[in-house]
Order: structure tokens, then C-alpha cells, then sequence
């Protein structure tokens, strides 16, 4: 029965520092030999690996019994079932429908919205053109981000994507009719400067947010390189965005330059910040420091990498984990089984 690598594996593992593993001649057959082994697999492994941020077992074992949801929702796939990306592959930037899709994109809306509203005290400003009209044209602006944000799906954006991605025309229309939209409404309240200043915004937005449709990352990137890069992408989007308002509107560039650069950081991070709201919606389920969790994961043996994805160690452990939400105690002998 330990003929294959992967029980052999798990026979080094749970018994390298505990127990006998001259137990193992009184088990029946093979399912009670796996059951057996992989009750001690994971203490064993969270035992044995250097662990500075104090992983326990049990901690490790229902996280881990958690992203199995993700990949097997109904908990019927077998470990002898084809091997599929979509049943094995976990993308930290795909995940956020874990925590409930309905709530993450409330939540995001909401974040999104408020980030644009906080420009709102700025329009109180002295300036030689009266700025307090500015107002509704920036809810307006922060009501359509946050619609905006609730019907997408997160787009990864890379620095080289900012400018050279040329978007196709059905979304150059989005984006143009959304710029000329926003624009004339706030025209109608602010002035024509004001308006074209904020339809140019929108327009540029639609440019970078829809211009290249969701990306797969490359296979050389790095587990948790893709939410890293879209985090200075959307950073150097909200900058060039501040500037682009100042440079425009002289009179009341400061204004605008803050409320240009608060749109960029809500429009601009759209997988980075989707990412960190499933963390705090998982945060009873889910280690908010995820990709470092996986990271030791990968270090204790339980999960390996595949690109930019994670995946389990062994297709029977992700089975075996999907089947067992709790854990349970290693059994001390053969009697228990």
C-alpha cells in the first residue's frame, strides 16, 4: 500500500518526529491507511516547518478546507477526475467571489464611492472661479464609479497596459459616451471648464479600466506578482489622473488635481482593492495576509505553485481537506481507526 510516492510522502511526513510508524501494519486497507495518514499529515507538517507567524493546525487545516469551496463547490470531484485549471488552480485575484459575490461588490461599490466623496470638503476652497458647484458633479462622478465598480469584474492592469493596450471600439464607445455624459452634467452645474475637465477624466478612465478586457497573467508571474503589480499600475493611474486635472484647469487645479487623483486610486486598483475587500469579507475564514499564508504553505509541502496560481500538494489532499471542513485528531494507533 506504500507503493506510490505520494503515500510514501505522507508516511515521511507524519511520523518524522512522532509516533510509530509500525502502526501502520495493523490498518485493514489503503482508505484506512489515507484516512489515517492524512489525520497527521498537516500537524505533522505545521510541526515540523519553520513557522515565524505561528500557523496552527488547526488554523491551517480549515483555511485550507475553505479554498476547497472554491474549487469544488458541491464537493463531488474526484481526485481521479481529469485535471482542470478551474478545479485545481487558486489566483489570488479570482477569489473574492469566495466570500459571497454580491457582498464583496457591495462593499467595493461602497469603498469606491466614499473614496470620491471625500474630495468633497476641497470645493470649499478660495479660488478665482467659485468651486462649491464642483459638488454635485462629484457625487455624480462617485455614483457612476461605484456603479461602475459593482457591475465589473476586476481587470489585473499591468504598468505596460496604461498606454499601450488600444482598446477595442465597443469599449472606446463606452468610455466615450460615459465622458461626454459626466461632462455635460457637470457642465450644467460647474461651468464648461469644470465639465470638459471631468468628461475628459471619465473618458480617460474608460480608456484604462475597459481597454483591454480581463487578462490571464502570464505563467511566468509570480503568485502574488499580478495584485503587486496592479497595486503600482493603479497607483501611477491616480497620479497621471491628479496631474491631468491640474494641468488643465489652472484656476482650480488643486481641486481638481485631488478629486482627478482620489478617481484614479477608486478606479484605478480594481483588482488589488477587490482583493482586499474578500480579505476583510473572509477575515473569520481566511488569514488576512493570505499569499504569505500560502507562501508557508507552499514551504510546509501542503500547496505548490503552478505560475500564478497555488495548488494543493496532491489532488487527493485537496479532496481529502474538501470532504473534512474541521479538523480531526491524529489517531494515536490502529484501535482508534
Amino acid at each position: 500500500m506504500l507503493s506510490t510516492l505520494w503515500r510514501l510522502c505522507l508516511t515521511a511526513t507524519a511520523y518524522h518526529d512522532d509516533g510509530n510508524p509500525a502502526e501502520l501494519l495493523a490498518l485493514p486497507n489503503a482508505d484506512a491507511l489515507d484516512e489515517h495518514l492524512m489525520a497527521r499529515f498537516i500537524p505533522a507538517a505545521t510541526r515540523t516547518t519553520p513557522n515565524p507567524r505561528g500557523h496552527t493546525a488547526e488554523d491551517t487545516h480549515r483555511w485550507l478546507h475553505h479554498l476547497t469551496t472554491r474549487l469544488d463547490p458541491t464537493g463531488t470531484l474526484q481526485p481521479a477526475a481529469p485535471a482542470r485549471a478551474e478545479a485545481t488552480d487558486l489566483v489570488l485575484h479570482e477569489l473574492w467571489p469566495l466570500a459571497g459575490p454580491t457582498r464583496v461588490r457591495a462593499t467595493d461599490t461602497l469603498i469606491t464611492t466614499l473614496t470620491v466623496l471625500t474630495t468633497l470638503p476641497f470645493t470649499r476652497i478660495p479660488t478665482p472661479e467659485p468651486l462649491g458647484q464642483l459638488a454635485a458633479a462629484i457625487v455624480a462622478l462617485a455614483v457612476v464609479l461605484g456603479m461602475t465598480v459593482a457591475l465589473q469584474a476586476p481587470t489585473p492592469m499591468g504598468l505596460n497596459d496604461l498606454f499601450t493596450t488600444f482598446p477595442p471600439r465597443r469599449n472606446i464607445a463606452v468610455g466615450l459616451m460615459g465622458g461626454i455624459a459626466v461632462g455635460i452634467t457637470a457642465g450644467i452645474k460647474a461651468g464648461f471648464t469644470a465639465g470638459l475637465t471631468i468628461g475628459i477624466m471619465v473618458g480617460f478612465m474608460g480608456w484604462v479600466v475597459l481597454g483591454s478586457g480581463p487578462q490571464k497573467p502570464s505563467r511566468r508571474c509570480g503568485a502574488r506578482d499580478v495584485i503587486r503589480v496592479d497595486f503600482l499600475a493603479g497607483l501611477t493611474f491616480a497620479l497621471t489622473l491628479g496631474v491631468l486635472f491640474g494641468f488643465l484647469t489652472w484656476l482650480t487645479g488643486l481641486v481638481l488635481g485631488v478629486v482627478g487623483g482620489r478617481a484614479g486610486l477608486a478606479g484605478g486598483f480594481s483588482t488589488s482593492r477587490r482583493y482586499a475587500v474578500f480579505l476583510l469579507r473572509s477575515r473569520r475564514r481566511l488569514p488576512l495576509q493570505l499569499g504569505l499564508f500560502l507562501d508557508w504553505a507552499v514551504s510546509a509541502g501542503l500547496m505548490r505553485y503552478s505560475g500564478p496560481a497555488y495548488q494543493y500538494r496532491h489532488r487527493e489532499l485537496q479532496h481529502w481537506l474538501r470532504l473534512h471542513p474541521h479538523p480531526r485528531p491524529a489517531p494515536d494507533g490502529p484501535s482508534q481507526e
